[in-house]
Formats: C-alpha cells, sequence, structure tokens
C-alpha cells in the first residue's frame, strides 16, 4: 500500500507524459522478472527449477529451456490473459 502511494506522488510530481513513466516502469519490471528467472534457478535446491538444466517432458525425452512442455493449451490461458490484462 505504501509502495503505490510513494508511487503515485512521484509520478505525479514528474514532467514526463504518462505513457512515457509507464514504459520505465514495464521496462524495469521485464528486467527484473528476466534476472529473477535466472534467481530462482540458482538458489533452489530443486533441479527442475533452473531452466537451463534438461528435465523429463515425458516418453523419457529430456529438454530444457524456458518454455518446455508447453502447449496449445498454455499458450490459450497465455493470450486470454495477456488480452484481458491489455482490454480490461
Amino acid at each position: 500500500c505504501l509502495g503505490s502511494i510513494l508511487a503515485e506522488k512521484i509520478m505525479k510530481s514528474g514532467h514526463c507524459a504518462f505513457y512515457i513513466q509507464k514504459v520505465h516502469l514495464e521496462v524495469g519490471g521485464l528486467i527484473a522478472a528476466v534476472a529473477m528467472l535466472f534467481v530462482s534457478g540458482v538458489v533452489s535446491s530443486r533441479p527442475t527449477d533452473a531452466f537451463w538444466k534438461a528435465r523429463d517432458v515425458g516418453g523419457g525425452r529430456m529438454e530444457s529451456g524456458p518454455f518446455v512442455a508447453w502447449d496449445a493449451k498454455i499458450v490459450l490461458a497465455l493470450v486470454a490473459t495477456l488480452l484481458q490484462s491489455w482490454l480490461g
């Protein structure tokens, strides 16, 4: 709660347009999310949390990467979530 009030105060005191401030917030969030993708893999004791390590995806296949085992249902859920967040 305090963070949102402080952020609002800082954004209202700025001289930049809202869309420029929004881009700055989103870029910062993207950088933090990508950093946490790596940090969570390094800190976790479970080997399946590190996306760069190979893991079983079924049928004896071992794959690595951030999108391992994604299928059409997961992509559809992601698209629906993004559309809902962008369109309200």
